[in-house]
């Protein structure tokens, strides 16, 4: 990495009063850094990890439905539990942690498999001391060619942490990683991930000292590192978010990837109370922190114990949270998407099971880029949960775009029609009226049924939830079996292939000495 020759040691009474030149960056040149960080033999493995550059964009008038149904699972192997950490790779959520009430919880990491939708319990060599609120990314390993899972921070029982773990999927073993430099103990920090890049943000310190900086990770050199404005680091006056943890994050990649912005929401400041400066984003290009004001729509409430995910490079999606003003309740349990290029909020309908209030889940797990997610335990109407949620887009946005257009491209032309006396319009005219009548009636009866379609599927769910619920048991343990036989025979027959080998061989032997 390139060392910052603008750096000299800085002594002030902190907790980075023995830092050098070696562990500071300047956000004006982090960009410049982190891309001449590739110039080595990894750099195609890197950038194949960022492959989410702007796509075709959503409308800001079409946005995707949801439903939301729950997933059946046996509870003895994901537990009630909160402040967890969940990532998704290949298809499996890996999920770690979290605090557990329950008398015979499940320490150990989870693997849910998203197709098959059952959990399973991974062995685990080395493994660190539980720990919750603390974040879980995926990053390429240099030195095992691999993606490995990587966890810091969180609180480990009464203590705050500042370790730093990587979790070989391969082999089930955690490596503890020793660095000179790194973060201050933190939980309820947020992190993300860009080139191979670890990025961390506020976080809770204890003793009420709340985090407001930006760390990161580099893999390649094993080493953590602080991210500082040039005027921050000559103490002149500095626009950034207030100190802060239990926010969210995401990170949006734009502009054929030349743009690149994480944004941030909500969280608790040192008073425990909700932070008033809520919605902020940070330029990786520049280092500099903006404030994000004056948006239309309906500003999403006050919140912390949420999250939030990125949506075909526009959209901003926020989920869930908790605060404690009562009357601000109801607008936790919807789904906000903030419109990044029109500075425009949005709330996104919910269709299917109840909805309640949601924090403290581990995190929204993004399955595809339709915006297809699950939500896993987490509290629930303030109470620990061992339930999984899936949200599915309903419609897919350009079609929903199509149909509202041609809605309202039909009623400018009945409006325009009704405004005129009928002995002006020549018959042409009310054939045409009449056609477009008829279409319109089509369109809603087809937007009625696809409704209630929705709602009979609701209701299938719910008995299909409850047929699953009495017999889940006896078919995961069928399943289970089924795929042990598999094994078996599998491995059998890789015995008798490798037996029936040999033996032609020997006959050819025998058949050679006969000669």
């Amino acid at each position: 990495m390139t060392t910052n020759k603008f750096l000299i040691t800085k002594t002030e009474n902190s907790y980075i009063s023995k830092f050098t030149h070696n562990a500071i960056i300047f956000g004006e040149n982090l960009f410049n850094i982190i891309s001449n960080s590739f110039i080595n033999n990894y750099e195609a493995l890197y950038n194949s990890q960022d492959n989410n550059i702007e796509n075709i964009s959503f409308c800001s008038e079409a946005l995707p439905f949801y439903c939301k149904s729950e997933i059946i699972h046996n509870e003895n192997i994901f537990n009630s539990r909160f402040g967890h950490s969940c990532i998704l790779y290949k298809n499996n959520v890996y999920i770690y942690g979290g605090n557990q009430y329950a008398d015979c919880c499940n320490h150990n990491l989870i693997r849910f498999n998203v197709d098959t939708h059952i959990f399973k319990v991974l062995e685990e060599h080395n493994k660190p001391k539980l720990r919750y609120y603390a974040t879980l990314d995926l990053i390429y390993s240099s030195e095992n060619k691999e993606d490995c899972l990587f966890l810091f921070g969180g609180k480990a029982g009464k203590y705050i942490t500042n370790t730093t773990f990587m979790y070989n999927i391969s082999n089930n073993t955690w490596n503890k990683i020793d660095v000179k430099y790194s973060p201050p103990p933190v939980f309820g920090h947020v992190s993300f991930k860009y080139k191979n890049i670890i990025f961390i943000h506020g976080g809770n310190m204890g003793n009420l000292q709340i985090n407001s900086d930006i760390w990161n990770y580099f893999e390649h050199e094993k080493k953590w590192t602080k991210i500082i404005s040039k005027d921050e680091y000559y103490n002149q006056k500095v626009c950034k978010p207030s100190a802060r943890f239990f926010h969210s994050c995401a990170l949006c990649i734009s502009n054929q990837g030349n743009d690149i912005n994480v944004y941030i929401f909500g969280g608790l400041n040192n008073k425990n109370k909700c932070v008033d400066d809520i919605f902020w984003s940070y330029s990786l290009n520049n280092g500099k922190w903006s404030k994000i004001k004056n948006s239309f729509g309906k500003i999403p409430a006050q919140r912390f114990g949420h999250s939030s995910i990125l949506l075909n490079s526009r959209w901003f999606l926020l989920f869930g949270g908790y605060n404690y003003s009562w009357h601000s309740r109801l607008d936790l349990l919807d789904i906000y998407a903030y419109d990044i290029n029109l500075n425009a909020w949005s709330i996104l309908n919910i269709y299917g099971l109840p909805l309640v209030s949601h924090h403290f889940y581990g995190h929204m797990t993004q399955i595809d880029d339709s915006g297809y997610f699950f939500i896993f335990g987490g509290l629930r109407n303030n109470k620990p949960s061992s339930k999984v949620y899936k949200y599915t887009p309903l419609i897919i946005t350009p079609e929903f775009k199509i149909i509202m257009d041609k809605i309202e491209e039909i009623s400018k032309k009945v409006i325009y029609l009704e405004n005129n006396p009928i002995c002006s319009i020549s018959k042409t005219y009310v054939n045409e009226m009449t056609e477009m009548q008829n279409y319109l009636k089509g369109i809603s009866f087809t937007i009625a049924r696809y409704i209630q379609l929705v709602d009979d599927l609701n209701e299938k769910i719910k008995f299909s939830n409850k047929l699953s619920q009495n017999s889940y048991s006896y078919l995961s343990e069928k399943f289970e079996k089924n795929i042990k036989y598999y094994d078996f025979l599998e491995k059998r027959i890789r015995e008798l292939e490798k037996l029936s080998s040999y033996s032609l061989s020997d006959q050819d032997d025998d058949f050679v000495k006969g000669a």
